[in-house]
């Protein structure tokens, strides 16, 4: 009996290899984003944010995710764009220079697919945003990879004020992408 309680003991001390506290590898990690101005596809990509990860996917219903994203980071690749879009009109990154993503609740879809739910927070508004990503963890346990996208509506966020409330000139949809190389963080 001693010899099955102390092996419990040990088995419950040591940590899953699955079931990690995570961060992105910021120079090797991308958040980008689509949209059509006057009918053609333009793409942009967040130079720096920050994402922290605690996640099982085992037991994805106990994870949790905050990505917090410097606006002032967009880059369209036109400069008269990535002006426009620090302007009030559009983030408005003089009084908000961040946006956020909490996620609420997770749920496994299939082999390595899962879909958040979670809040994005854009311009002092906060609406429910769904993402769906799939995960790879290494043998190892120590990398990730983390692979995913979500759609939102710009105009909910007020993203576009003024005329850039009309869309033929800037639409409303948004495709979010993201590729996440994930770190664990040990203690």
């Amino acid at each position: 009996m001693k010899k099955l309680s102390f092996f419990l003991a040990l088995l419950l001390m040591t940590p899953s290899v699955h079931a990690a506290r995570w961060v992105s590898h910021p120079d090797k990690s991308q958040l980008t984003f689509t949209a059509l101005q006057e009918g053609a596809e333009f793409s942009g990509i967040f130079e720096q944010f920050n994402v922290g990860m605690e996640f099982d996917p085992a037991s994805p219903d106990g994870g949790s995710v905050s990505v917090v994203i410097d606006l002032g980071s967009v880059d369209t690749a036109y400069q008269e764009r990535d002006d426009y879009l620090a302007n009030k009109d559009w983030f408005h990154i003089a009084l908000w220079p961040e946006a956020t993503y909490i996620v609420d609740s997770f749920r496994h879809s299939g082999d390595d697919k899962y879909i958040a739910d979670g809040t994005l927070t854009l311009r002092d508004i906060s609406k429910a945003v769904r993402i769906e990503f799939s995960l790879l963890v290494d043998e190892l346990g120590e990398n990730a990879v983390m692979v995913g996208s979500a759609q939102l509506n710009r105009l909910d966020f007020g993203v576009g004020q003024g005329d850039w409330q009309d869309t033929s000139w800037i639409g409303a949809p948004i495709t979010v992408n993201f590729e996440l190389q994930l770190l664990r963080a040990f203690e």
